[in-house]
């Protein structure tokens, strides 16, 4: 899901997410969610904008369809004092409601549905109405109007819905708690790691995580749940047990070491484990470091029965190791959201005059046995702002003009939550009800909620959503839905082909940019995931340099060209060094005589006669001619030479280390590049095309190369700019190859997915995939 906050008036400045939100969507127990200061039902939150130009802009929070607008109609802006819109302080008319639709894991439950309102705009942009009568797509980011008045003051009312099904899809479940009894979602996972430790899980003493059978310690006298918050740099473990009825958090006296660089050291912990199992893959241990368990199943195996993987974390009796294998530890993330972090699924009230009765609601507030009023629940709204913004609520929208007497009729009528002093007359409601009507718009949504959903997603992917739409919605607090997902790294087939843009090949129909998404998204979502590129600006770096080293996905193997030496230029491409011929052929191009090339083996030069490269026999621990074109570059990040491909064969367990010596390259003979005097064995892998022939090793090795051979180019990716893009070109393939193109790519992407509203001007326009009909003119 790509997703950001409503208002951008505020860069980030590398700030965490929360206080950023925190920043741009701050709660009020005047609008606030999910009940108002008259304590009647909530669905969003009112966000005080004021000012000009930036200041005062809403922006889409996401890629969608308008399925509803209404502008401002003259007078509205600035109506008069007798104007219904001016009865219990100026409500400006101005609407939109967007209907989402995208991914956040694999599976039919990954592709979900939610809708966000934007109301109480002053003047909505044109592009609206566009998107709005014909059908285009409202980019997200992209204004979509100014700020009006809400309740007498500056600003807008911001909220986002979904119906029960999608309810389910979103957060795993609908009602209720976690069931602690099985692990979390396995192909929807995001964001931080979770961990519940029951009562009685053996624990291990030590400064360093124990070998083989070690005996316990002792076992844990209570449950924990633990979280594990992977950062740039460290890792954060955080221990909550249950106490009187609430979850707090047992405090962290000391801090292990190797928390601090959790992320430096993953690789080099996957191999010291991989010591003491060798039968084990390392890839599936570095998993299990990173997220407690195995998340890719289908391409991974499990590790054997005896192997064990230590974590150290914090208990009320001090610091301990934990086997996070044991089969008692459930692992879930925060796609799961857990109700130990406060989410809670509110539906108890079943009346439908609009005010909170929620027996669940009220007791957070007030004890159970003191007296509710209006005045003392509002009083102890302030200081649970935090724990209310955590519930997720059923209750009808309060935009249905088709029961406005049934949802406001309570301001009639004296109750424990309507004073005396404040009941309406028959008269004066009636005159409030002319300014409700104005501003619904329920009923006329509901119609349009299947509408325009051919020209944004893929034909096959249509039957996978679910855009039904009854009066039973629930309600999320909007920061904390946008504060959730933006954890959710997992791009939609429509967000990626904007992200890569697949060249499209006029010799190979075949291969169109859809074909290459299908192919393809998993296997970068779960890449994304795996490495932990999901962090900061690291997706987008990630992204920018794989456009160039695969040609926006377009072929994952390294072309070769016909030389002319004597004039020192390039000539055509030799087409069976595309992906597609080893795809065609199984096995690596070059196995057989017909097929060599000496191209890899000799320095190149491109068609104006620029040396590109120099050959790749005796570098990166090739021995050969052979061996160049054998371990020529492949994959997402193009892997290249036996030196590199043995590291990620080992990594998947293909490649038995004992077979070969791992200094090879230092043999004297190798040195002096004399293959018959080696006396260092050097590996042998006969199927290098699995890098190219198979989707998820393509992507897979390409995360694997930065997480784990060129970590410092992934430690770098901490800003966008120039010189940080360099930086990390020249730490990938050791020169500045591609540069403007890799700078191009990465500031494009850092458009298109991230916060910025403003490009470069070096690097304009934006360019977006043309197929798609968007509500504003695409430049190319």
């Amino acid at each position: 899901m790509n997703i950001s906050p409503p208002t951008l008036k505020q860069a980030q400045h590398e700030m965490p997410d929360s206080e950023w939100l925190n920043a741009l969507l701050p709660s009020t127990t005047l609008g606030g969610y999910p009940v108002t200061s008259q304590f009647e039902w909530h669905g969003g939150m009112h966000v005080q904008l004021s000012g000009s130009g930036e200041q005062n802009n809403v922006r889409a929070i996401a890629n969608g369809y308008v399925i509803h607008y209404r502008d401002c109609g003259p007078g509205e802006l600035n109506p008069d004092e007798d104007s219904p819109l001016r009865r219990n302080g100026l409500d400006t008319p101005g609407c939109v409601v967007m209907r989402h639709e995208t991914e956040i894991g694999s599976g039919r439950d990954g592709y979900v549905v939610f809708y966000s309102v934007y109301q109480n705009l002053g003047k909505l942009s044109p592009e609206v109405m566009i998107a709005f009568q014909q059908g285009k797509i409202l980019a997200r980011k992209q204004i979509i109007g100014k700020a009006g008045y809400t309740g007498g003051m500056s600003g807008f009312h911001f909220e986002i819905f979904c119906n029960t099904e999608n309810l389910r899809r979103l957060t795993g479940r609908t009602s209720g708690k976690l069931d602690l009894s099985k692990n979390g979602r396995e192909n929807i996972i995001f964001g931080d790691s979770h961990f519940y430790i029951p009562q009685g899980t053996p624990y291990y003493s030590g400064d360093k995580a124990p070998k083989g059978q070690s005996k316990p310690a002792g076992t844990t006298t209570q449950d924990l749940y633990v979280t594990m918050e992977i950062g740039h740099r460290t890792a954060t473990l955080t221990t909550r047990i249950l106490q009187n009825g609430t979850f707090i958090t047992v405090p962290n006296k000391i801090t292990p070491p190797y928390w601090k660089n959790y992320d430096i050291n993953l690789y080099r912990m996957t191999k010291d484990i991989g010591k003491q199992v060798p039968e084990a893959s390392q890839s599936t241990i570095y998993e299990y470091l990173r997220y407690g368990r195995l998340i890719s199943k289908s391409h991974n195996r499990e590790l054997p029965a005896h192997a064990n993987i230590y974590q150290q974390i914090t208990t009320p009796q001090g610091l301990f190791w934990i086997n996070i294998r044991d089969e008692k530890i459930k692992k879930y993330s925060d796609a799961d959201f857990p109700h130990w972090l406060g989410w809670h699924f509110v539906d108890d009230d079943k009346t439908r005059d609009g005010l909170c009765h929620s027996a669940y609601i009220q007791q957070l507030l007030l004890p159970k046995e003191q007296e509710k009023t209006r005045q003392k629940l509002i009083a102890a709204f302030s200081a649970k702002t935090n724990t209310l913004s955590r519930l997720i609520c059923q209750f009808k929208s309060e935009w249905d003009g088709t029961k406005i007497d049934e949802r406001y009729g309570w301001m009639k009528k004296e109750s424990y939550l309507n004073p005396k002093s404040e009941v309406m007359s028959d008269k004066a409601f009636d005159l409030l009800k002319e300014k409700i009507k104005i501003l619904c718009f329920w009923e006329k949504i509901k119609n349009r909620t299947g509408v325009m959903t051919q020209k944004m997603y893929y034909p096959n992917e249509e039957s996978h959503y679910d855009r039904s739409l009854d009066d039973n919605i629930w309600h999320f607090h909007p920061r904390e839905f946008i504060q959730t997902f933006r954890k959710c790294k997992w791009f939609g087939s429509f967000e990626m082909e904007n992200i890569f843009i697949p060249a499209i090949d006029k010799s190979r129909p075949e291969i169109t940019p859809q074909y290459l998404i299908a192919r393809y998204k998993n296997a970068i979502n779960q890449t994304v995931s795996k490495y932990g590129f999901d962090i900061g600006w690291q997706t987008i770096h990630f992204f920018g340099q794989g456009c160039v080293e695969c040609a926006q996905l377009s072929n994952m193997t390294e072309i070769a060209q016909y030389q002319d030496y004597i004039n020192k230029k390039g000539l055509a491409p030799v087409e069976e060094s595309l992906q597609s011929h080893e795809i065609k052929i199984e096995h690596w191009w070059g196995r057989e005589a017909n097929e060599k090339t000496e191209y890899y083996a000799r320095e190149r030069y491109n068609s104006k006669g620029k040396l590109i490269a120099s050959g790749y026999n005796w570098r990166n621990g090739n021995l050969d001619g052979d061996d160049a074109q054998k371990f020529r570059g492949r994959g997402f990040k193009q892997l290249t030479g036996l030196e590199n491909y043995s590291k990620y064969w080992i990594f998947r367990a293909w490649l038995d280390k004992t077979l070969f010596d791992e200094n090879w390259t230092n043999d004297p003979a190798y040195l002096t590049r004399n293959k018959s005097k080696m006396k260092m064995k050097p590996p042998n892998i006969e199927n290098p095309e699995l890098l190219s022939i198979n989707t998820y090793n393509c992507i897979d090795s390409g995360g694997f190369y930065l997480s784990c051979i060129r970590q410092e180019a992934k430690l770098t990716m901490t800003h966008i700019d120039k010189s940080t893009i360099k930086i990390i070109t020249k730490k990938i393939n050791g020169g500045d190859i591609g540069l403007l193109d890799r700078e191009s790519h990465t500031y494009r992407i850092n458009y298109v997915i991230g916060d910025e509203i403003e490009m470069p001007e070096s690097f304009l326009p934006v360019k977006y995939a043309n197929r798609f009909g968007f509500a504003f003119k695409i430049k190319i």
